[in-house]
């Protein structure tokens, strides 16, 4: 059995979509869950945008709202269409964006195993 229905709202709760509790406070472990997973569709760099005003006001205020939106759950169906347009408008930027953190992911920890088999060998 890997869903059921809330006795008191009647929405269907599925077991894969549950997680341990971080935080004490309910609303800071949602907050810190949603924007982790908001990052990775909005993940652009400052290089994806003409000017850095684009960058550092609309995108960014638009980022707040969104997370605030769905962690009080106001407006969540008009939210989540919004951050499905975006990935759909954007997936090539995404996608690409996704590819070189995972490149200096890579990179930095290829650094630091070179670094400990120097150390090795000393």
């Amino acid at each position: 059995m890997n869903s059921g229905e809330c006795h008191v709202c009647n929405r269907v709760l599925r077991k894969n979509n549950f997680r341990e509790q971080i935080y004490d406070d309910p609303l800071i472990d949602k907050d810190t869950f949603l924007r982790r997973k908001l990052r990775k569709i909005y993940n652009l760099k400052q290089d994806d945008y003409a000017t850095l005003k684009e960058k550092s006001g609309d995108y960014q205020e638009r980022f707040e709202t969104l997370v605030y939106n769905l962690v009080l759950e106001a407006d969540v169906m008009e939210t989540n269409a919004e951050i499905s347009a975006f990935e759909e408008k954007n997936k090539e930027l995404i996608d690409r964006n996704k590819t070189s953190s995972m490149l200096r992911l890579d990179h930095y920890l290829l650094q630091l195993f070179m670094l400990y088999i120097n150390q090795e060998l000393c």
